[in-house]
């Protein structure tokens, strides 16, 4: 995806490749040749397929990057598995979709066309997965506006905010986390990405610098806005980079709108219509 061509359909296992790399995911089962083949467009067996994506599902559970919601416990569930599974499904109607696209059309020469109108049908399915997952976690939903992810140098303009709020300076930083002052300096500006070691040790200064906040969740927080401001990178190639942040706006503001909606509809607490939310987040639209 570095050198964009032609758009002549991206599979699921190309994206769920880069979504492994991008995140440096170490468990054996996204590493191994049978993932390789899957990342590459190769064919994998289902059982194999399936097993890739609930490793997913733990691995994005794991880093903290999907919340688990508090009353999981009560229904005998999996979040991971529940993941795992709504990604699945998710990249199973896109294999058929881009299937059908390349069966009855020419390769598609308008990359950022073709890949843009895609994504806008995908933020809609998102968004109702996201409302559904933070209702079942007691979040609220994010503030009406581009997410800070989304802007240019995303993950780093988090970092130097946080970093403001402590009252650090980068100097500072870098002997609390004992690493050189380079290091910091290229994660504040965006050049490298720091290792989820490095977020966590992040998270702990923070944390400690800033009463009000966690160290676990802001961690978690860290983890996840870095998570998609380069995924974020990862599509500016294809679709620039005031595409993505038209998209990201809509998604927070539908997941907002769907939020309103629900809450007017003066349904029964979470715990009575839990099912429901479950559907959404693993089914979408």
């Amino acid at each position: 995806m570095d050198n964009p061509g032609p758009f002549a359909g991206i599979y699921s296992g190309q994206i769920i490749g880069a979504v492994v790399a991008a995140l440096d995911l170490k468990q054996s089962v996204l590493n191994d040749r049978t993932a390789r083949r899957f990342y590459v467009g190769q064919p994998v067996n289902e059982h194999n397929r399936a097993q890739i994506f609930l490793a997913l599902g733990e691995a994005l559970v794991e880093r903290g990057i999907v919340p688990v919601p508090p009353n999981f416990h009560e229904y005998d569930l999996s979040m991971p598995h529940i993941i795992g599974r709504a990604i699945y499904d998710a990249a199973s109607h896109r294999d058929r979709l881009m299937a059908t696209i390349q069966s009855n059309a020419n390769t598609i020469e308008n990359q950022e066309l073709a890949a843009t109108r895609f994504l806008r049908l995908a933020v809609v399915d998102l968004s109702l997965r996201v409302f559904a997952l933070t209702r079942l976690a007691g979040l609220e939903p994010l503030p009406p506006e581009t997410p800070m992810w989304a802007q240019e140098n995303g993950a780093g303009k988090i970092l130097r905010q946080l970093t403001d709020q402590a009252g650090l300076t980068r100097d500072q930083l870098a002997a609390r986390l004992e690493v050189s002052y380079t290091s910091v300096d290229n994660w504040l500006d965006g050049k490298n990405r720091p290792t989820p070691d490095n977020v966590a040790a992040l998270a702990k200064v923070f944390a400690s610098a800033t009463p009000a906040n966690a160290a676990r969740q802001l961690e978690q927080s860290i983890q996840r806005q870095f998570t998609f401001a380069h995924l974020g990178d990862l599509l500016e190639p294809w679709i620039g980079r005031e595409q993505i942040i038209d998209l990201s706006a809509a998604l927070v503001r539908f997941v907002g709108l769907i939020t309103d909606d629900v809450r007017e509809m003066n349904r029964p607490p979470i715990e009575e219509v839990a099912g429901m939310e479950f559907d959404a987040l693993r089914f979408g639209t």
